[in-house]
């Protein structure tokens, strides 16, 4: 719902607003709103609208149903429906809502509505190139010297621990100094990396997409489950135009550059060709990931969400629920250099929020820090895959690049 500047006065508009819905919900409810004719989902929006974040006090009536019954009522549509997480839904408005505006100023406060709160642009976001005299090359250089009887570009593999078979090759070309790092407490680095076991794991990347043609996941990583989704308009989930999404897969999965391997890669797309795509998209990717991994006997799920935006209770609230629903999510700490707490999804206490170190264990001069924080990982010059091609490589420095 948005209203035209003059309209509804600062003070009292959000408290109206929630008030308005919650009674409006109620009504159109009571006079028995068909499903069948339901509110029109995922139609064109104009320029002026505005969206809204709904969650609903219980689950005495479907949130399709309430959410289709309000947007009924008032003209609006239904963006997303969240009946895994949270238990409300995405409304958009037109802002020349001149009766939905009477209604919600005549309304009083119900308890039906728990929460109401604006969609926000989320990003993937990465930090600009930082000054200084060393370039990436110069970092992998350094790193390929370090490492105890380590030949220059060339790097041991051991085998996951725990008696699983080599993830590969026992001697192996590693470009990126960050798997050595990660199995190994302290420096200084040995020349070795371990692949862990994935077998049986469903790894969900919520981010850009990926490219699926890249050599990267030529290995069959790449689920054919029907696990694959996208919340962006006239986008596929296995199209990457951005790249980042690809990069983060990479690092996860990827055949040679994968933490990980015989994962089952699942692909959820919530942000755009410019790596920005709404919260409400972000929390319908959540709750399609929670509706396939509750599915009795399903594998294990892991999150990756390498994204970042201003604080939301919404967001935390999907994260969370989806944690009680069984399923581990890895989050990005954010790129601003301050506190992660004051960040979603960073700041919600049941992910586990990575921040981000560079090859010499500082912390990255871009990473978030805080309490929230859970975590660091290697994030500076990472190399992975990228989207420009299905030989493409690129090395990208972020939280983004630690989370996975």
């Amino acid at each position: 719902m948005i209203f035209m500047p003059g309209l509804i006065p600062k003070a009292l508009s959000f408290l109206s607003l929630l008030a308005a819905v919650a009674a409006v919900i109620d009504d159109t409810v009571e006079q028995g709103w068909n499903s069948d004719e339901a509110a029109p989902l995922n139609k064109d929006a104009t320029l002026n609208k505005k969206t809204y974040i709904v969650t609903f006090a219980d689950n005495a009536v479907s949130p399709t149903e309430r959410c289709g019954a309000l947007a009924l009522s008032m003209g609006g549509f239904v963006e997303h429906v969240y009946d895994q997480v949270l238990n409300g839904c995405a409304l958009t408005f037109p802002a020349a809502q001149a009766q939905a505006h009477d209604k919600f100023m005549a309304r009083s406060l119900n308890t039906v509505v728990t929460a109401m709160e604006e969609d926000q642009i989320v990003n993937a976001f990465e930090p600009p190139v930082e000054f200084h005299d060393r370039s990436p090359d110069a970092d992998l250089a350094r790193f390929h010297g370090r490492g105890r009887d380590a030949t220059p570009g060339k790097f041991h593999v051991r085998g996951n621990q725990g008696g699983h078979e080599a993830a590969i090759a026992a001697e192996s070309t590693v470009s990126s100094w960050g798997l050595d790092r990660i199995d190994q407490c302290t420096l200084p680095l040995d020349g070795h990396t371990t692949k862990l076991n994935a077998t049986g794991v469903r790894v969900f990347i919520l981010d850009s997409g990926i490219r699926s043609d890249h050599e990267e996941f030529a290995n069959g990583v790449i689920s054919n489950e029907d696990c694959h989704y996208s919340a962006i308009p006239g986008e596929t989930a296995l199209t990457d135009q951005d790249g980042h999404g690809t990069h983060v897969a990479g690092t996860a999965c990827g055949a040679k550059y994968g933490v990980a391997y015989n994962c089952k890669l699942c692909v959820v797309k919530v942000l755009d060709a410019n790596g920005d795509g709404p919260l409400s998209g972000i929390i319908a990717g959540i709750n399609h990931v929670v509706k396939l991994c509750r599915v009795s006997g399903s594998d294990p799920c892991v999150v990756n969400m390498s994204l970042s935006g201003r604080y939301s209770n919404a967001e935390n609230k999907a994260v969370a629920d989806a944690v009680d629903a069984g399923i581990v999510f890895v989050v990005a700490s954010g790129n601003k250099g301050t506190d992660a707490c004051n960040f979603s999804p960073a700041s919600e206490p049941l992910a586990i929020t990575v921040g981000s170190i560079d090859i010499s264990d500082n912390r990255s001069w871009f990473s978030n820090w805080g309490s929230c924080v859970d975590i660091y990982g290697p994030g500076s010059d990472i190399i992975s895959s990228d989207s420009e091609s299905p030989t493409a490589f690129e090395s990208r420095s972020g939280t983004s690049m630690a989370s996975p």
